[in-house]
């Protein structure tokens, strides 16, 4: 029965070269993108699809049609049509087209 090395020393040499870098990585901050008032973003969204939901029980109750469930994006679409600015979506313009071409 041959006896060989053991590899131990070569594993934590390896661990050591490649995998502890990994942990010890620096993430940079990303900037912020989006605007700061998610909240009331959601709370409005909530609202809404909880008045179609009450429209949507209310009607599916005293028809007993199950139809009146399209109340609920029924509502979403009309409160963002009222709601919702679409200009929120878009991302920072850079003025990139300023300036003369060559620079």
């Amino acid at each position: 029965m041959a006896c060989f090395p053991s590899t131990a020393p070569l594993r934590a040499a390896h661990a050591k070269r490649w995998i502890a870098p990994l942990y010890t990585m620096q993430v940079p901050d990303l900037p912020r993108v989006a605007s700061p008032n998610h909240a009331k973003r959601l709370a409005w969204l909530l609202a809404c699809v909880f008045a179609g939901l009450i429209i949507a029980i209310t009607g599916s109750s005293l028809s007993g049609s199950s139809v009146w469930y399209a109340a609920i994006p029924a509502v979403v679409a009309v409160g963002w049509l009222f709601l919702a600015d679409p200009t929120k979506c878009e991302p920072p313009s850079h003025d990139r087209d300023k300036g003369t071409p060559g620079q």
